[in-house]
């Protein structure tokens, strides 16, 4: 075996790395890259080359609520944010340069490593093009959604940031590349996942011609979550005929049927999209990093999880034990000191007084907070993080059985709620809102067809916010917005509105200051020392 190989079979044990951080610039073409032979020999291999990828991946999922969630109105400092500097900056919306989570390198980690896997894969040895292009492409689809997720992650927080679709040595040398224009990234983005979306599995199994466990289906990339992260670059630049026609949302959303003895649309296509499908115990996963306990639903259904990340230190459905780590979301939100609980995050009074204005029975007290009553204090927990059940049962330390959600069947309806509301369906709009809230035995939603295009996208978010907060969605929901309208204040007035009084108007301050650039957080001070062309 020469040192060609070896080293690209050691690489393939890593390739899981590179998979779910979001690989993104389509170099090589597939159809004419497969020059060497296979990798996959059973299913056993395939798990390997996975888990590495999606290793890397987990390291960044702090990142997304810190991000989504901190900045925002439906989160305020917990009892122990006094003694963390770099999370309360978020909190108060006053990053420094020198905060910690400005780091860039586990996402550049993990998009140099999708690099080299989609340099890498077409020269593996043991590929017969004959029997395994179809599992070619996937693999190579899966790459590219994981960089395209890194590259998205970084536009919607950074803008312009360097660029790479080449492996280099180290992170450090990607760091130092000078920015690229964000649509420049997001156009290499649309088309990656466009190409992802034509190639990638529903289901995992399918093209082994067997099934493999129903849980490994939902942990890695399917053709949900491409379609799902498509659509979120799309409307994050308001293309929105392109999402809701270029079958991204439209033949989802509107339920229609597909050819189901095609590859890439097999395995209950319809099911996935379906809020209260007859899949996985009434409602599909897709691509998730959610907690899932038995006993862990709204109603009679799963929390319609995607993209599945897991972390468990015992052998749960299978899984051996193999992640051995609890979850960075439990430390931060858990008020038990001997369980390793920072308590450093708690929901806003905010978030609490939505759901009981709705009275959210199912996704309110006890589902997404809790008031924990004990001999000191009294608290209010983010209790998607810590909890099992209703009842004020909490996970135990380092047994999180956990997932944490990147997309979900119900963001993708109330994203294409939001779509269809600005292309002027209003009446498509509300009735995709309405299923999110009949599924949680909520009335419709406060408005009808003779609402305004914006009193509708108001209702939108509204149902964001219960259906999904502390799921790193919120900051970027108000943003959006805000910009959409060019009315900074949709954002200022509302995160205002979280914090006391006495902080309002400095607040308030800081936040128009930083609508000039779009609300983008700083370039971190390592990032500059290595990149004087960050400005």
């Amino acid at each position: 075996m020469n040192k060609l190989n070896k080293y690209i079979q050691w690489y393939i044990a890593l390739l899981v790395i590179a998979l779910f951080t979001g690989c993104n610039v389509l170099d090589v073409d597939p159809k004419d890259a497969l020059g060497g032979k296979g990798f996959y020999q059973d299913d056993k291999d395939a798990f390997a080359v996975k888990t590495g990828l999606y290793n890397t991946l987990q390291s960044l999922v702090e990142e997304q609520m810190i991000f989504g969630e901190l900045r925002a109105d439906l989160i305020s400092p917990a009892r122990g944010a006094k003694h963390h500097r770099d999370y309360l900056e978020f909190m108060d919306n006053n990053v420094s340069a020198g905060n910690k989570f400005l780091d860039w390198t586990n996402y550049y980690t993990l998009i140099n490593q999708c690099n080299d896997a989609l340099e890498s894969l077409p020269m593996v040895s043991g590929f017969d093009p004959d029997v395994n292009q179809m599992m070619y492409n996937h693999i190579y689809g899966e790459i590219l959604w994981l960089r395209s997720w890194a590259y998205f992650s970084l536009v919607r927080n950074w803008g312009d940031v360097p660029f790479i679709t080449k492996p280099v040595l180290s992170v450090n040398d990607a760091v130092a590349i000078a920015p690229t224009d964000e649509n420049i990234i997001l156009d290499q983005l649309e088309d990656d996942l466009m190409w992802a979306s034509k190639h990638v599995f529903v289901n995992w199994g399918w093209g082994k011609g067997s099934r493999i466990d129903a849980m490994w289906n939902h942990e890695t990339v399917n053709m949900c979550a491409t379609i799902g992260l498509l659509a979120d670059v799309l409307i994050y630049r308001d293309k929105f005929e392109e999402a809701w026609t270029q079958d991204v949302l439209l033949k989802i959303l509107t339920k229609q049927q597909v050819n189901r003895d095609d590859p890439s649309t097999q395995e209950d296509w319809h099911n996935s999209f379906n809020l209260t499908g007859g899949n996985l115990d009434q409602g599909k996963e897709w691509f998730n990093v959610m907690f899932r306990y038995a006993n862990e639903r709204y109603k009679s259904s799963w929390r319609e999880q995607g993209l599945v990340l897991a972390f468990d230190s015992e052998n749960y459905g299978g899984g051996g034990g193999i992640y051995n780590e609890a979850h960075q979301l439990v430390w931060m939100t858990s008020n038990d000191k001997s369980a390793g609980g920072a308590y450093i995050v708690k929901p806003s009074e905010v978030a609490v007084r939505k759901w009981k204005l709705n009275v959210d029975e199912f996704r309110g007290e006890g589902y997404s907070y809790y008031i924990d009553k004990n001999e000191r204090y009294t608290d209010t927990l983010i209790w998607k993080n810590v909890g099992i059940d209703p009842e004020g049962n909490m996970r135990e330390p380092f047994q999180t059985y956990g997932n944490v959600n990147i997309l979900r069947t119900a963001h993708l309806y109330l994203k294409g709620a939001e779509v269809a509301n600005r292309l002027g369906h209003i009446g498509k709009a509300i009735e995709l809102i309405n299923e999110c809230r009949l599924r949680v035995s909520l009335g419709a939603a406060p408005v009808n067809s003779s609402a305004t295009i914006e009193e509708v996208e108001d209702a939108i978010m509204e149902e964001r916010a219960l259906e999904l907060a502390f799921e790193g969605e919120r900051w970027y929901d108000l943003v959006r917005i805000a910009k959409r309208r060019n009315d900074p204040n949709y954002l200022i007035d509302r995160v205002v509105d979280s914090v006391p009084a006495s902080e309002r108007d400095a607040l308030r301050a800081r936040l128009q200051l930083q609508a000039l650039n779009g609300w983008k957080l700083p370039y971190g001070t390592n990032a500059r020392q290595l990149n004087p062309k960050l400005n």
